[in-house]
């Protein structure tokens, strides 16, 4: 039985459901791919896919003579799971339920971002009594690590100059401007001496986490940068050995969790330390970071340890590093920002991952002067990838004077249309059009995005789908 049988029989709860059992985390496309070239052939309509798992569909007009209309929305989706929770992300269907009119997944993210805009495309592919001008449906590829696979698209492909993007995630608000963004990485080889002395072993555990774009401004405290502050500070008390860090997170999401080994000359007051620190930490939390906690054990020897000096460094790295919101455009929408998701350590090579966000060059070009004179001053490497311009809002857009009349109708309330801070493909599409495309982007209310308690309004969810085909 579907998990939405009190709902209704929609379209887009059996599209959800359908593609929620399919595995599809950014780099893992293929089965998705899969799934929407074989339901383009299956209803004989154009399909083209490229090496990257890009799939575009198109589908001739129904009872309207308007241009033509580009709908896209992304296929993979950001993989983050509690502790504990037994699923395995490459092959494991998510397993959905419905709590108090939301929808969620068990112990792990949902996916509606961007699921809610992929069922909502096919279902529009798959309607025969919903008029719509000639549509061009764009399914991109590994959007949450950079968007790569619409860097990849031959736009020649298409030929609509109006797009509805369905990426965004708050009801009744359009999205006409967001930003740019680069994935900038780390790498410092480090130099080890034999193991002596204690190991202890660091947990940070229980943060809430968040979008690295749409949360960055709530001031949710990042599991890396306190682990960075925590042993620096223990650092100036008494110097130590790192031995490793990890946090195997994403570029794009607030880390959660962090676990940190090092070895200390006397165990027991470098504990004692570090739970005092921890009373200082919980003092500067938002509330939404109540459940953080600091947990520090005995751990077995280690073969090797770092020297004093590159401990110093990467600590210096941790505790320096820009990150959140650096400036406001307004007290909810960050000018530009930075991340820290990701900090591995295998043998002697530490590699670190920050995330930028800007609206402004200016802005861009601050953040990585920051970034490469820490890179000197703690003598790593640094390389950036996938950089991808900002979306900038195109003044007198038909298409969002259109969201403002028919929103309001759907949601019998006033809607808005806004700036958002996140990266969404709206941009790099637009210069791959040659500059000239009207676009908006708007989806149902999700809450909590690239977190476990990821979840979506079941009856927005159907309010958009509404909105949707009044758009059309």
């Amino acid at each position: 039985m579907s998990v939405f049988a009190q709902y209704g029989n929609q379209p887009i709860f059996k599209y959800f459901e359908e593609i929620s059992a399919i595995p599809r985390e950014s780099g893992n496309e293929q089965g998705i791919a899969d799934y929407l070239t074989a339901f383009a052939e299956e209803r004989g309509l154009w399909c083209y896919r490229d090496s990257w798992h890009n799939v575009l569909i198109k589908k001739p007009a129904q009872n309207s003579t308007a241009d033509p209309l580009i709908l896209q929305a992304h296929t993979d989706m950001v993989c983050e799971k509690n502790s504990g929770t037994q699923h395995d992300f490459a092959t494991d269907p998510l397993k959905l339920y419905i709590e108090e009119g939301w929808l969620r997944a068990e112990g792990t993210t949902l996916g509606a971002d961007n699921g809610a805009g992929v069922a909502m495309m096919l279902a529009m592919l798959d309607s025969c009594d919903i008029p719509h001008p000639p549509l061009e449906c764009l399914f991109t590829s590994q959007e949450e690590v950079g968007l790569v696979g619409v860097d990849k698209f031959d736009f020649s492909q298409l030929t609509a100059r109006r797009m509805i993007n369905l990426d965004s995630s708050n009801e009744g608000q359009a999205t006409i401007a967001c930003a740019g963004g680069a994935n900038v990485s780390f790498v410092k080889e480090a130099q080890t001496v034999p193991h002596q002395n204690s190991n202890i072993k660091i947990k940070i555990r229980g943060l809430f986490g968040g979008h690295s774009g749409a949360d960055i401004h709530r001031g949710r405290s990042n599991a890396i940068k306190i682990m960075g502050e925590l042993l620096s500070m223990l650092y100036e008390q008494e110097e130590f050995n790192l031995v490793s860090v990890e946090c195997d997170g994403k570029n794009n999401a607030i880390p959660r969790e962090c676990t940190a080994i090092i070895s200390v000359l006397d165990r027991d007051a470098a504990t004692g330390r570090l739970l005092q620190l921890e009373a200082g930490i919980k003092a500067n939390l938002v509330a939404e970071d109540e459940g953080f906690h600091l947990h520090v054990s005995r751990c077995g020897k280690t073969e090797d340890m770092l020297t004093y000096k590159d401990t110093r460094e990467l600590l210096t790295f941790m505790n320096l590093v820009p990150c959140g919101m650096l400036s406001a455009k307004s007290p909810e929408v960050a000018n530009y920002s930075a991340n820290i998701g990701i900090a591995l350590s295998v043998g002697a090579t530490f590699t670190f991952g920050v995330y930028l966000r800007y609206h402004c060059d200016f802005g861009m070009g601050a953040m990585l002067c920051s970034l490469e004179q820490l890179c000197k001053l703690c003598r790593m490497t640094m390389a950036t990838m996938g950089a991808y311009p900002a979306w900038e809002e195109t003044k007198g857009s038909a298409l969002v004077a259109q969201f403002l009349r028919e929103g309001e109708a759907v949601y019998g309330r006033e809607v808005t249309a806004k700036v958002f801070h996140a990266g969404l493909e709206c941009g790099l599409i637009i210069v791959g059009l040659g500059g000239k495309c009207d676009a908006v982007s708007f989806g149902p209310e999700i809450r909590d995005l690239h977190t476990p308690d990821e979840r979506m309004c079941v009856q927005s969810f159907v309010k958009t789908w509404e909105l949707l085909q009044r758009m059309v």
